[in-house]
This record gives structure tokens, sequence and C-alpha cells, in this order.
């Protein structure tokens, strides 16, 4: 940074606040294992709705990626279309 120069404060913006990403293990167990199976996504989302009916889709969509990145699940060939 030049000296002297002051740095411009920067805007932040916070995605997801309103969601719940907060996931009860069974959750994670159940997504872990119906993915792993080939079911599709919303096979998935409506199985995990039927005992959480609050959880949406989008959430779980951020657990897919959350799972990715631990290596917990893996790509699948038609990824969220399963077998």
């Amino acid at each position: 940074m030049v000296q002297g120069r002051k740095k411009k404060p920067r805007k932040t913006y916070y995605a997801c606040r309103d969601m719940d990403i907060e996931f009860q293990m069974r959750e994670v167990e159940d997504f872990i294992y119906l993915w792993n199976e080939g079911h599709k996504f919303t096979d998935i989302c409506r199985y995990i709705r039927g005992y959480n009916h609050d959880r949406t889709q989008n959430e779980l969509a951020i657990l897919i990626i959350s799972l990715g990145e631990e290596g917990r699940i893996k790509p699948r060939k038609y990824g969220l279309w399963g077998k």
C-alpha cells in the first residue's frame, strides 16, 4: 500500500443469511447414503423433507457443496439426476 493513502472501505455481501445451513447428523448420513445409492437430488430432498418439513432444496444444495469439498461424496456421472 502506498504510504499515506487510506484504504477505501469495501462493502460486503453475506450470502445465504436467511438459510438454515446447520444440519442434523441424521440428515447428513441419509443424504450421503441416498446420494451414493444414485437417487435423484429431488428425491433426496423429498425424503429428507419427510421428517424435516422446513428444509429447503437450496439448503440441501449447500450441503452437496460442503460434502463434496470435504470429499464425503463424489461427483456422479449424471450429477444431480443420479443414475
